[in-house]
C-alpha cells in the first residue's frame, strides 16, 4: 500500500512546515514539498489545515493489565489495540507489574505478538518486580538475545513490593543485558520501576563509578512520584548526556500533574532531549480521599501521554516540537528504536494527524490507516 499525505504542516518532531510525506509499505519513502508521485494504488490524503506528527511511543504499558496485589478483584483488564490507536500510540513496550503470580511472561509475549499482528509496533521487557529475575528462557541474556521482541528486563527498586537488590546484583543484571544485546545489535535496557523509598539513584551512581556505561543501558521510570525522586533523577540526568529519565503521565506525581514535573525538570537544567513520558497504561491507579486514604481505584489511561503533551504546549508554553519529542523521538531513542517516533526517510510509517487544537483526527500505523475520525480500521479479535 502507498499513501501520500499532502499539504500537512509537519512536525517530525522537528518543525518542517508545510510539506508532503510519502509512505510505501511500512516505510516512509519521501518527505518534502510538492512531491511528484505516480504509483499504482496510491492513496492521496489532503491534510491541508492539519498537523502531521510521528506516531506516539509509549515505553511502559501493562498490556496484559496491571494490579492484582490487592487480590483478584484488583486486577486491571488487558489493553486493546484500538485503545492504543485512539490515543495515537503506534509503538508500545509491554511490561509486567507487581503481580508476579498470575501474570506470566509467555502471556505477555503472546499479547505483544497480538498487537504486532494487528498493525502496531510492539516490544516488551522480560522479568517483572522480582530479583532474581523471572525469564522466558534460561536467563535474561538468552531472552534478550533470542527473543526479538525483548528489549531488556524490568526491575523494581525502592518499592515495598520489590526485592531490594544490592548494587552488585543490579550491576550483574546490567552486565548480562549488555553482553547479550551487543551480539544482536539491540540497545539492551534495564527498565527500573522506582518506588517511594530512597534512594536507588545512589546505587546507580555507584555502578557508574565502576566505569559501566549506565546511561546507555539504564531507564528509570516513575521519576516524579516524590519530590526527592524527581530531584535525584534530575541530578542523575545532568551528569551525562545519555542519561534518560521517564515521567509517568497517569500515576502518582507529587506536583499533581506530570506536565508540571516535566517543566520542573527542565527548569532544573535537564535537557528536554533526555526526558520521556510513559503512561503506565492499564496499571491500577489508586484514588485517595482528603486524608490520603485509598477509597477506590481506576485503570491507567494511555491517552494521558497525548493529554500531557497538549498541557505542556497550552499551559507551560513548551514549543510543540519539544513537547512532541517526549512521546516520539526521545522515547524511541531511549529504547534504541531509531526507526520509530519520527517522520523521516527510512522510518517506520507511523503518523498522527492533529487538528489545530492538537486533538487526534487520524492515525497511520505501519503504513495503514488505523483510524480516521471515530472509525477504527483495526479488527479486534472476537469483536464481531
Amino acid at each position: 500500500m502507498a499513501i501520500l499525505i499532502r499539504n500537512a504542516y509537519v512536525f517530525a518532531p522537528k518543525e518542517l512546515g508545510a510539506t508532503d510525506v510519502l509512505m510505501v509499505g511500512e516505510k516512509i519513502l519521501a518527505v518534502g514539498p510538492n512531491l511528484s508521485v505516480s504509483l499504482p494504488g496510491l492513496s492521496v490524503i489532503d491534510a491541508s489545515g492539519f498537523l502531521l506528527v510521528p506516531g506516539f511511543v509509549d515505553p511502559h504499558v501493562h498490556v496484559l493489565g496491571g494490579g492484582g496485589v490487592g487480590g483478584p478483584i484488583t486486577r486491571a483488564p488487558a489493553i486493546t489495540a484500538g485503545e492504543l490507536i485512539r490515543a495515537g500510540i503506534t509503538t508500545v513496550v509491554g511490561v509486567l507489574g507487581a503481580d508476579v503470580m498470575t501474570r506470566k511472561l509467555p502471556d505477555l509475549l503472546a499479547k505483544v505478538r497480538e498487537l504486532n499482528a494487528l498493525g502496531l509496533s510492539a516490544w516488551m521487557y522480560t522479568s517483572s518486580f522480582r530479583y532474581p529475575p523471572v525469564t522466558l528462557s534460561q536467563s535474561v541474556a538468552d531472552d534478550v538475545a533470542l527473543v526479538s521482541e525483548v528489549l531488556g528486563a524490568k526491575l523494581a527498586m525502592g518499592d515495598a513490593n520489590g526485592s531490594f537488590p544490592s548494587t552488585e546484583a543490579v550491576l550483574g543484571l546490567l552486565s548480562q543485558i549488555r553482553q547479550a544485546a551487543v551480539t544482536v545489535k539491540k540497545q539492551g535496557l534495564l527498565h527500573v520501576h522506582l518506588g517511594a523509598i530512597p534512594n536507588p539513584f545512589d546505587i546507580f551512581e555507584e555502578i557508574a563509578a565502576t566505569g559501566f556505561p549506565i546511561g546507555r543501558h539504564l531507564r528509570p521510570t516513575h521519576c516524579a512520584r516524590t519530590e526527592f525522586l524527581l530531584k535525584s533523577a534530575c541530578a542523575y540526568a545532568m551528569q551525562e548526556s545519555d542519561r534518560y529519565i521517564d515521567i509517568t503521565t497517569d500515576g502518582p506525581c507529587y506536583l499533581g500533574h506530570p506536565a508540571a514535573a516535566v517543566s520542573a525538570a527542565v527548569s532544573c537544567g535537564v535537557p528536554v532531549e533526555q526526558i520521556t513520558l510513559s503512561s503506565d497504561g492499564h496499571g491500577v491507579v489508586p484514588r485517595f480521599d482528603a486524608d490520603g486514604n485509598i477509597v477506590g481505584q481506576a485503570v491507567g489511561e494511555v491517552a494521558r501521554n497525548h493529554a500531557t503533551m497538549v498541557e505542556l504546549v497550552r499551559d507551560y508554553n513548551f514549543p510543540l516540537s519539544a513537547a512532541l519529542s517526549l512521546i516520539t523521538s526521545n522515547a524511541a531513542d531511549s529504547l534504541g528504536l531509531s526507526d520509530q517516533g519520527r517522520l523521516e526517510i527510512g522510518a517506520c510509517a507511523n503518523a498522527v494527524l492533529l487538528n489545530q487544537n492538537l486533538q487526534i483526527v487520524a492515525v497511520v500505523s505501519r503504513g495503514q490507516v488505523a483510524m480516521h475520525g471515530d472509525t477504527l480500521a483495526v479488527k479486534e479479535p472476537f469483536s464481531e
